[in-house]
């Protein structure tokens, strides 16, 4: 399986996801793919502000054992295939919102089987086709704002961010020149 959902999240809304990442039993979130030592650094959910902005998945019932290799001053992990990744949404300057996700390339059961369960409650929980994108140094036209994306979800809560400020906006990255907005007609 090779598989992404792609979504923006604020800190309420990354909260509620990953008490429900940890629900699945021997389940951890890793801070990743780069270690300082060889021992894995697993992430403690009550400091989960401070983690990186890379995470893994991981679930110790389906690979009991996370390896990593020595790469000049880091130890690099080795489990593409036996982790789910989680990149984390960023707020920059109190005004950009960067877009996250989780991703998957495994064929284990066990990892596909954790993925989808996380995939579908982002489904039933987000929402997706009320973000546009648009170029705001490029005229407006039948593309610019772009569609509704359908493959893009918004979280209760950073829905509700960007609605509170007509400066808020969403990126794929930080320093993207195209934004995020909330499409015509999809409000409530």
């Amino acid at each position: 399986m090779r598989s992404q959902v792609r979504f923006f999240m604020d800190a309420a809304d990354e909260r509620r996801f990953v008490d429900t990442v940890l629900e699945e039993p021997q389940t951890f979130l890793i801070n990743g793919p780069h270690w300082k030592t060889p021992s894995v650094p697993v992430v403690v959910p009550e400091n989960l502000s401070d983690a990186e902005t890379y995470l893994m998945i991981w679930n110790k019932a389906v690979i009991p054992r996370l390896r990593a290799k020595r790469n000049n001053d880091y130890w690099e992990a080795c489990n593409e295939s036996t982790t789910i990744q989680f990149l984390r949404c960023r707020l920059r300057d109190e005004v950009v919102l960067t877009e996250g996700r989780i991703a998957v390339a495994s064929d284990r059961e066990g990892v596909e089987r954790l993925y989808s369960r996380l995939r579908k409650i982002i489904q039933q929980t987000f929402k997706n086709q009320v973000i546009c994108w648009f170029a705001p140094d490029a005229p407006r036209t039948a593309k610019n704002p772009s569609k509704p994306d359908p493959s893009c979800w918004v979280g209760p809560g950073a829905l509700e961010w960007l609605r509170k400020s007509t400066r808020h906006r969403f990126k794929q990255d930080g320093v993207a020149n195209v934004e995020g907005i909330e499409c015509p007609g999809s409000a409530p």
